[in-house]
């Protein structure tokens, strides 16, 4: 008897344990359906849009870098990493895949999605469906003129100083698994807003910068109505024709059917390659378009943001990494998404990861950037 008891006792502690580590591992995660490198490339979505290939897919060109190479592998090897990207000049100088992942792997964004928005509107904007910048998103979302972030012009909520608070920050997010409930259709991304953008007192509009998914979330409203078409579409005809995309790609719906725009998007290696192609073509641009200057003004200091990893703010990008010591800037998503970007000695590097270990893409970037 008492040996029974004491296996019970056994195994009640050990339940203890699993659901303790459980439930800490669960405040750590902001994505607890994500538990291993293969939630990078899996097919995660409840509802999904497709975004077609380009009618012209841009060729990718080959260089050598032998320098980085070992360091590269080794990277690639580290405990989360299934992705990796090295771009010198506009030549793939190193692609590799580890994990399990592959090239027809469709790998997603996390809040690197946020810099797609972005670029989407500097589209719109270019394209004069958006008359201005400092217009107030509700002169074109009419799904937002009943939300405080409805009255806030475009141009704030780009660079995240909307000062539309949330009750909570949990990256970016109002409360623990919010995006959890975008994905998996519990909530839409207006019951979201129209729930926790709590204030309405326009003093606070342009304040100092704040993170938050909505500020992106209301940009995907003016977006869809500025264009008259879904956001999908637009982004397709605009940046996915422009990048020369070669394969089908995807943004994931809450379930309103609305794309969710601060997170979803996946796409293979070799078109997160195009879409930083894209990119580092518009920033080459001297002929003063309306894209490559808004593509500049993106990339470049807009908001003081002073995070951990970074000095500044642009138009949903990341701009000056404390680690690189670098006027770089960088496409940053959930655990280790990274895009980085330094335009003066023309490199690029894209990293997918499970783990959030940050530094180490830092330090090879870095590296990298000094071959």
């Amino acid at each position: 008897m008492k040996k029974f008891a004491g296996q019970n006792m056994i195994k009640i502690f050990c339940t203890l344990l699993a659901f303790a580590f459980s439930y800490a591992n669960a405040q750590t995660q902001p994505h607890p359906g994500l538990s291993s490198p293969a939630s990078i490339y899996r097919d995660l979505y409840s509802l999904k849009r497709e975004v077609g290939p380009a009618r012209n897919p841009r060729d990718l060109t080959l260089g050598t870098n032998a320098k980085i190479e070992s360091l590269a592998n080794e990277h690639l090897q580290s405990k989360g990493t299934v992705a990796l990207a090295l771009i010198d000049n506009g030549n793939i100088v190193y692609e590799g895949y580890a994990k399990g992942a592959n090239e027809d792997h469709k790998l997603i964004s996390f809040s690197m999605a946020k810099s797609l928005t972005a670029l989407t509107i500097g589209e719109a904007y270019c394209s004069g469906k958006i008359s201005s910048l400092d217009d107030v998103a509700e002169k074109y979302a009419a799904e937002l003129k009943n939300i405080p972030a409805g009255k806030v012009t475009i141009r704030n909520l780009l660079k995240m100083s909307s000062g539309v608070r949330t009750s909570y920050k949990h990256h970016g997010t109002p409360y623990f698994r919010a995006t959890d409930d975008l994905l998996y259709l519990k909530v839409s991304m207006l019951d979201i807003m129209s729930k926790y953008s709590n204030t309405d007192n326009s003093s606070f509009f342009g304040t100092p910068w704040n993170y938050s998914n909505m500020d992106t979330d209301a940009l995907y409203f003016v977006i869809k109505g500025a264009t008259g078409t879904t956001f999908s579409a637009y982004y397709q005809s605009t940046i996915g024709e422009k990048a020369g995309l070669k394969k089908v790609s995807y943004w994931g719906l809450d379930r309103e059917e609305n794309e969710i725009a601060h997170a979803f998007y996946s796409a293979t290696l070799q078109d997160w390659i195009r879409i930083s192609l894209y990119i580092r073509d518009q920033l080459k641009n001297n002929s003063g378009t309306c894209v490559s200057n808004f593509v500049k003004d993106a990339t470049s200091t807009q908001a003081y943001a002073n995070t951990k990893e970074f000095s500044n703010y642009g138009y949903k990008f990341f701009v000056k990494n404390k680690s690189t010591n670098s006027n770089d800037f960088w496409m940053v998503g959930f655990a280790g998404q990274r895009i980085g970007f330094n335009m003066k000695n023309d490199k690029i590097i894209l990293n997918f990861s499970w783990t959030a270990e940050p530094e180490r893409t830092y330090r090879l970037f870095k590296e990298f950037t000094n071959n």
